[in-house]
């Protein structure tokens, strides 16, 4: 289900949640707590939006060019978003609830597979050691880089640190 959301009023998700808005900025998007947030309906975010690099990175799928007025009639039902088809099911039946809990049963066998893979040494078939390194965006990305496999950061996006914001960053963030 989603809340209705103002964009100035702050909020905390409660339960599992797909947010509905305009736009998100980052900031925004960073205050939020992912573990309850199921996915996002951004209208007007673009493919190369900050909001959408972040969503990407904790795993939220996002939807975009869905208009929030278009959704009003069906904030508080179930839906299911699927991100990787940009389909959205509003109060959907048994057979597509069915259909979509396999599908999400595959995804976390074939992501926990990925974990596990992750941890192998990376090599080339003539046992050559090759290094592993993210670009993130944020302190958020590095935790899931490195449990990807990652074994340092190649690129550190530090102008995310400054966006949506009056002052620079401190020195511990």
């Amino acid at each position: 289900t989603w809340p209705e959301l103002q964009q100035t009023t702050p909020f905390t998700l409660e339960t599992p949640t797909i947010l509905a808005a305009e736009d998100l900025t980052p900031s925004q998007f960073l205050s939020l707590d992912t573990r309850q947030l199921k996915g996002m309906i951004l209208e007007k975010t673009g493919r190369t939006s900050h909001t959408l690099i972040l969503a990407r990175a904790a795993s939220v799928p996002v939807m975009s060019g869905i208009t929030v007025a278009s959704l009003a009639a069906d904030i508080g039902k179930e839906v299911i978003l699927d991100g990787v088809c940009s389909v959205l099911v509003v109060a959907p039946d048994e057979a597509v609830s069915q259909y979509y809990s396999v599908a999400q049963r595959l995804a976390d066998k074939r992501h926990h597979q990925q974990i596990k893979d992750a941890g192998l040494p990376a090599v080339t078939r003539d046992n050559v050691p090759v290094a592993i390194a993210a670009n993130i965006g944020s302190a958020l990305e590095a935790p899931g880089a490195f449990a990807n496999g990652a074994q340092g950061v190649g690129l550190f996006r530090t102008e995310m640190l400054y966006m949506d914001r009056d002052a620079a960053p401190d020195e511990q963030e």
